[in-house]
Parts: C-alpha cells; sequence; structure tokens
C-alpha cells in the first residue's frame, strides 16, 4: 500500500457497519499517509455494530448530500474548462 501515501481515499458507511470492517482499513491506509475521509447519508457520527452488539459510535467526515454537491461542482468546473478550450 505503499503507492497509496498522498491519496484521498474515501470510505463508505452507515449505521450498523460491522467496526472492525471500518477502522481496520482506515488504520491501515493513515498508517501509510493516505488521506481517508468517512462517508456517510448522515453527517456526524454512525453506530458500529460488533456483530449483532452495539459497538462505538464512528466519527464522519462528510454527509452523503454535501458529497453529491462537490461532485456536481467539481463536474461542471471540467465542462466549462472544455468549452473554453475549443
Amino acid at each position: 500500500m505503499a503507492g497509496l501515501s498522498g491519496r484521498k481515499i474515501a470510505i463508505l458507511a452507515t449505521d450498523g457497519v460491522e467496526q472492525v470492517e471500518l477502522t481496520e482499513p482506515l488504520n491501515a491506509l493513515k498508517a501509510v499517509s493516505a488521506e481517508v475521509i468517512v462517508i456517510a447519508p448522515k453527517s456526524g457520527q454512525i453506530q458500529g455494530m460488533n456483530h449483532t452488539e452495539k459497538a462505538d459510535k464512528l466519527e464522519v467526515n462528510h454527509d452523503l448530500s454535501s458529497v453529491q454537491l462537490m461532485v456536481l461542482m467539481r463536474w461542471c468546473c471540467r465542462v466549462a474548462w472544455r468549452i473554453r478550450m475549443n
């Protein structure tokens, strides 16, 4: 995973995520200096699970609606740039 240093990586998760299935990849990616963000349907925190038992609340960096807006804005900028270059 050394080639991931400095890369931006998103992890999509929601309430009920198996906690180790989120935290283990997140920690491994951070260990190689990747910039990791957690995206969920709602902002704040999501509920992690340990099989059928509640585990920790996990921090969310961005909610899905704000990410959709960022993607749309980036796409619009690319279209405008292509129009300008032609």
